[in-house]
C-alpha cells in the first residue's frame, strides 16, 4: 500500500494569520501591519508545505481501542475510541511546511525575539492552513463514497497518547517528507501536524463530544447498531 503524497499552495491570508497573533479588531499601528505582511511573505516564501495520507480500514474495536488493518496504529483510550466508535476505516494524514521554517524560527530568535513570535504565529497558522486545505479533500472524499467524516483527531488530544506518534509515521513512511519524532515523541520540524479523520457509517456532526456525558449513540438510531454496545455504560 503505497501511501498518496501532496505538494500544495500555501495561499496563507491575514484573516488566516490574525487569531494565532491574538488580533482580533483593533486597528493596527502601521508599523505592526507592515512587519505582518513581511513575515507573511517570508512564510510564504521559505514554506516547503508537503504531506501524505493514507486510509486503512478498521480492524477491531473495543471499549477502550479501536485497531486498523495494515497498520501497528491503535486508537486507544476511551475518548478516542468513542470519537471514531461509528467508524469502518480511518485517514491518516501527516503534514508540514518543512525544515527551514524550523531554522528561520531559530535565526529570528537569537537576532530578534519579538519578531520571531510574530513569524511563529504566522507558521503556526500556515500549517494549520496546509491541514485544513487537506480536511476539505478527504472529507469530501469520504462523503463521496457514501460514509462520513469525523472531526480530525490528533495523538496528544483527549486520551489519545502522543506515543503513538511513531506509529503513525511508520504507516505513512512519513519520511518521504522529511518528517520525524523527537525521543519525547514531539514532530520534527516543529511546524507539522499528524491526524486522523474517520469514515463513519452513519451521519455526525463534525465536533468533538464529551466522552463522559456524551454517548456515541448520538450518532446511531439504536444501541443494537452501536458497536460498544454490550459494553457500553450508557447502554446499560
Amino acid at each position: 500500500m503505497v501511501a498518496s503524497l501532496y505538494t500544495l499552495p500555501l495561499n496563507l491570508t491575514l484573516e488566516e494569520v490574525y487569531p494565532y497573533l491574538g488580533i482580533k479588531n483593533a486597528p493596527l499601528s502601521t508599523e505592526l501591519s507592515k512587519l505582518i505582511n513581511h513575515y507573511l511573505n517570508i512564510v510564504r516564501q521559505t514554506a516547503r508545505p508537503r504531506a501524505i495520507r493514507e486510509t486503512y480500514s478498521v480492524k477491531s474495536i473495543s471499549p477502550d481501542q479501536i485497531t486498523l488493518h495494515k497498520s501497528p496504529l491503535v486508537l486507544d483510550g476511551v475518548g478516542t475510541t468513542l470519537h471514531f466508535s461509528s467508524c469502518s476505516s480511518v485517514t491518516l494524514l501527516a503534514a508540514t511546511i518543512g525544515a527551514p521554517i524550523d531554522a528561520l524560527l531559530a535565526d529570528l530568535g537569537h537576532r530578534q525575539p519579538a519578531h520571531a513570535l510574530i513569524c511563529d504565529g504566522i507558521a503556526s497558522a500556515a500549517v494549520e492552513h496546509l491541514v485544513d486545505q487537506l480536511d476539505v479533500v478527504i472529507s469530501q472524499e469520504i462523503r463521496h463514497r457514501g460514509y462520513f467524516p469525523t472531526a480530525r483527531f490528533s495523538p496528544g488530544y483527549g486520551d489519545w497518547s502522543l506515543v503513538w506518534q511513531r506509529a503513525i509515521l511508520d504507516s505513512l513512511e512519513a519520511e518521504r517528507i522529511e518528517l520525524s519524532l523527537t525521543s519525547h515523541f514531539l514532530l520534527q520540524p516543529v511546524k507539522s501536524v499528524t491526524t486522523a479523520i474517520g469514515w463513519s457509517n452513519v451521519p455526525l456532526a463534525r465536533e468533538y463530544g464529551t466522552p463522559q456525558t456524551t454517548p456515541p449513540c448520538h450518532t446511531t438510531s439504536s444501541c443494537a447498531e452501536c458497536p460498544l454496545a454490550e459494553s457500553c455504560s450508557f447502554s446499560k
